[in-house]
């Protein structure tokens, strides 16, 4: 809030010094009356509005937080209310970044949306697989959708995310419209979408809107979503294979109703997690850019552990 008013403050000054210089070229005569007159309608502005949004409440998570938490080694970071939506605290939580394959989630969103049936088998072509990074599946591998998005979920399968999209929509192009529309239908105004598995740096969102959507696909069929997002290992027969896949996220317990990582490049390291408290209190926290993957997880501890005090 007081960078806003220290933003807002600078630019009135830069506004009355143009017009001020604009006021001594024109009406010389006038101009000690005019600019001081003009200089003091915007300072008195100024202080209205600086009241104004001070007087607005800021949520807290405790009664020490403040003093506690200022900053997070992290590009941004958001913890919200699950019930409420409401931001309890944020480092740039409207400021969008790259997601990584946190963008799985929406992808496991749309297709859960759609009227493509778990047990609906898909054959993987040789488009998914390719240039994947991440896959546990081969080309002209027949899988159905409910092992596709264990893999998608719990390994961050990225061939997984390519074939269920193609299947979905009939092409990567026409889900990534799917995604986008489903983002601007959910008030996801911060987030845009280029590939259904987060590999490329176009894949943007906000904390905030990475919060409100791991909320929404968590509630979304949850008895199945809750449990995809909740394993541990994931074993499936493909063929004549066994695969085993764990999960990408270390920080799973009872508590946890969903999670998802990511991690490229350009995103750094990413979580997005939702728990429950022991008093039953649901929080959503958001950590997009950390510089290690164990500071995503730090980080996110130090939240949970002061809203369970």
């Amino acid at each position: 809030m007081t960078g806003d008013i220290v933003y807002w403050g600078f630019w009135l000054l830069v506004s009355w010094s143009v017009f001020h210089r604009y006021n001594y070229v024109r009406y010389p005569a006038q101009n000690w009356w005019m600019s001081r007159r003009t200089l003091f309608f915007l300072v008195v502005f100024f202080l209205l509005w600086s009241v104004s949004a001070a007087a607005q409440p800021t949520p807290l998570l405790s009664p020490y937080i403040d003093t506690r938490v200022s900053v997070v080694s992290a590009r941004g970071a958001v913890v919200m209310d699950a019930d409420t939506g409401d931001v309890l605290w944020g480092q740039q939580a409207d400021i969008p970044f790259a997601v990584a394959s946190v963008t799985k989630v929406m992808t496991a969103l749309v297709v859960m949306e759609s009227d493509l049936p778990l047990d609906h088998p898909v054959r993987i072509l040789a488009s998914d697989v390719r240039h994947a990074s991440t896959t546990y599946i081969r080309a002209k591998d027949t899988v159905t959708v409910q092992t596709l998005l264990f893999l998608m979920l719990v390994g961050s399968d990225n061939a997984a995310a390519r074939a269920l999209a193609r299947e979905t929509a009939g092409t990567s192009a026409a889900f990534v419209c799917k995604m986008n529309a489903t983002a601007a239908s959910m008030g996801l105004v911060r987030s845009r979408f280029v590939d259904p598995a987060g590999l490329l740096s176009g894949n943007i969102m906000s904390g905030r809107d990475a919060g409100r959507l791991l909320i929404s696909a968590e509630a979304h069929s949850q008895s199945f979503l809750h449990r995809v997002f909740n394993t541990q290992q994931f074993s499936t027969k493909i063929g004549t294979r066994t695969v085993v896949v764990s999960n990408t996220n270390r920080y799973l317990d009872d508590g946890v109703a969903a999670s998802k990582t990511g991690f490229t490049s350009a995103a750094k390291y990413c979580l997005s997690i939702l728990f429950e408290t022991l008093n039953q209190k649901r929080y959503a926290v958001v950590v997009l850019g950390a510089t290690t993957s164990a500071e995503r997880f730090s980080i996110a501890t130090m939240f949970r552990t002061m809203l369970s005090e």
